[in-house]
Formats: C-alpha cells, sequence, structure tokens
C-alpha cells in the first residue's frame, strides 16, 4: 500500500503578518506624498492658479500688520525683519519690557497705549487687565501698574551691555513673556478682532475675515490633493500591481514570499474576492491620509485639517481592531482574511502543497 504523504498547512507568524501590512502602508505613504509633492500639487496650482492667491494672501497678512506698525501696537528693529512675526514680537516684548524695568520711560508700552490712547479705557480697567495677567510681577503703586522692585532688579541687566542676566533671572523673564506678555499681546489681538482697528482706511476687522476665507480655502483646497494623492498612490500599490499577478499579491507580499490562499481549496482569490481585501487595505491606509500632506505643509500646520485628522483616528481603530483579531486568533488571520475565509501562508509551504496535489501554482 503507497504512504500518503502529509503536507502541513500552517499560516505565517504573526510577525510576519503585521511586517507585510506595515511595509505595504509604508511604501504607500511615501508615494502618496511623492505624487503629492511632485504631480497633484504641480497640476493642480496650474489650473487654479493658486499660486497667485497665496501671494495675495501674504500680502493681506502683511497688510494687517501694518495696521499694528502704524498704531505702534507692533515694533520692528530692521527692514528685512518687518514681517517676521517672531522677531517683531521679541522686539515688541523689549519695548515692553524696557517701559516697566525703567518705569514710564518714553519709549511706548503697546498694550497700554491700545487700551488707554487708542480705546479710551480707563485707568481702573487697564489695571485690573494686568493684574488678571502679571501677578506676581505686576503691582499697584498710587493708582498705577508698576513691575515689583524685586523683579526689577532681576530684569535690570537685560538692557545693560556691561551686565548679564543670573540664572534665576532668565528664568523669571522667561516666565514673564511667555506667561504675562504673550497673554495680554494675544488679549489685545482679541480685543481688537472684536471692535476692529484702522489705520489709512485700512480695517483690521475686515482684513481678519478675508484671511479667514481664504485659509478656509486653502485647507479645502489642499485637503483635496492630499486625498487624489492618497487614492492615486492606493490604486497603484494595492489594486493595480496586485492585479497584474495571478496571486494577487501587493510590493511586500512579494517580498517577505507570502501567499494568500482560500481555505477551502488552496487556490487564490479570485477578483470579486479580492474585493474584500481591497477595502481592508484602504480602511487601514487611511491612518496615514493625515500626515501625507505633513511634509509639504508642516507637522504644525497639518493640525488645521480637522477632517483628514478624524478620517485617520477612524481608520486607526479599524487598524488597531485588525491587529487585535490577528492577535487572538489561532490561525494568524484578520479581518482581510477572516470576510474572504482565506489564510495567509509562506511560498514554500504553497509550493509543497501544490507539489503533493501535482499541479502548478
Amino acid at each position: 500500500m503507497e504512504e500518503k504523504k502529509i503536507i502541513e498547512v500552517y499560516p505565517i507568524s504573526k510577525i510576519n503578518r503585521i511586517l507585510v501590512f506595515l511595509g505595504d502602508i509604508f511604501i504607500h505613504y511615501i508615494l502618496s506624498v511623492f505624487i503629492l509633492q511632485f504631480l497633484v500639487f504641480n497640476i493642480a496650482s496650474k489650473i487654479t492658479n493658486y499660486d497667485k492667491k497665496l501671494n495675495d494672501n501674504l500680502l493681506l497678512i502683511n497688510k494687517r500688520l501694518d495696521i499694528l506698525y502704524g498704531n505702534q501696537l507692533l515694533f520692528f528693529d530692521k527692514k528685512e525683519n518687518k514681517y517676521n512675526v517672531d522677531k517683531n514680537l521679541d522686539t515688541t516684548f523689549d519695548k515692553f519690557l524696557y517701559y516697566y524695568v525703567n518705569y514710564e520711560s518714553d519709549n511706548v508700552e503697546p498694550i497700554r497705549n491700545y487700551f488707554i490712547n487708542i480705546k479710551k479705557d480707563d485707568i481702573k480697567t487697564l489695571n485690573n487687565i494686568y493684574l488678571k495677567y502679571g501677578e506676581p510681577f505686576f503691582e499697584l503703586n498710587n493708582n498705577h501698574i508698576v513691575l515689583a522692585k524685586d523683579y526689577i532688579d532681576y530684569f535690570s541687566p537685560y538692557f545693560d551691555k556691561t551686565d548679564s542676566l543670573s540664572e534665576v533671572g532668565k528664568s523669571y523673564l522667561s516666565s514673564f513673556r511667555k506667561g504675562v506678555f504673550i497673554p495680554l499681546f494675544n488679549y489685545m489681538i482679541d480685543d481688537i478682532n472684536k471692535n476692529d482697528l484702522e489705520y489709512q482706511n485700512s480695517s483690521y476687522k475686515i482684513i481678519t475675515e478675508e484671511i479667514k476665507k481664504n485659509s478656509s480655502y486653502t485647507i479645502i483646497y489642499n485637503s483635496i490633493n492630499i486625498s487624489i494623492s492618497f487614492l492615486i498612490s492606493f490604486l497603484v500599490l494595492f489594486v493595480l500591481v496586485p492585479l497584474i499577478f495571478k496571486d494577487k499579491s501587493t510590493l511586500c507580499e512579494k517580498v517577505m514570499k507570502t501567499k494568500r490562499i482560500k481555505v477551502s481549496n488552496y487556490e487564490y482569490l479570485n477578483k470579486k474576492e479580492y474585493i474584500f481585501v481591497i477595502l481592508n487595505n484602504l480602511f487601514m491606509s487611511l491612518t496615514t491620509l493625515f500626515f501625507v500632506g505633513a511634509i509639504l505643509l508642516g507637522f504644525k500646520e497639518i493640525f488645521k485639517y480637522n477632517i483628514l485628522m478624524i478620517i485617520s483616528l477612524i481608520s486607526c481603530l479599524y487598524l488597531f481592531t485588525n491587529f487585535l483579531v490577528l492577535c487572538i486568533n489561532q490561525y494568524n488571520k484578520s479581518l482581510k482574511e477572516l470576510s474572504t475565509d482565506s489564510i495567509m501562508i509562506s511560498e514554500t509551504n504553497l509550493n509543497e502543497i501544490y507539489a503533493s496535489k501535482g499541479y502548478e501554482k
């Protein structure tokens, strides 16, 4: 009697299963970024004349800053730094600090200038604002806000070229800038947005509203471009490439030499069955959608894209669910395999199965 050869069918390890997907999603992310930067953005900017719109918005931002300069609420030290907000805040802070270190000097104190000279608030209202944001640095002296003497002593070396701040002084100065000046300055800007401010027939409030409209347009424009780049990359890597091959493998599945076969007959999925795999890949790959524009737009800017963020977060939950199912499943199946009644095995194992059946893979 001829002895039957037993061929064991065993899934690839959980680690290899995870590595296959992470590899595919990484390639998808890199390709999406490349397509966005070198293809989609270039075509879209020419069609929509986006570069001109960006330049027009920049002119509006600078014009709004001119209103602050014209009213002596913001200052710049050099002409080339005129529209560098970070440097100008430093210069404005120096004026603000100098006024209180050298009690009521001739130097313009921008925030006091706005509330007293421009808005015409009474001194009591101003004092309450400064005490709210400035304690313990500020105190009242004859109904006037002054810098507490201890802090004057700490900050005085800041303006003395022959002296330097102590370590304690540096710490207090940093706290004073971040915890007092910046909140007061932002409070002033919020008040300007609410009540408006003009300079040479330009309205701060109207310009701000126009900038917000342009910002909303930019977010929509970039979100569409990011989504198009993501979709093109997805179609190439998870639809076109797999359908070229009989085994419908992705690039990383090819590299890792893994195969997806049906449990019932050890054959590859047909095109209809592979649709479920495509949908699973899409839902999981959406985790990268939020980050596709991060390199081009900047990680700080990308957090304004709430819709992309929400989509990616939902996708992360789906991805986590897949990993959880994979970890508890004894055959190392994810939702992808469960929905298609398939299993991921090594190419070597598949060759053994096909050899035992006497037909080519």
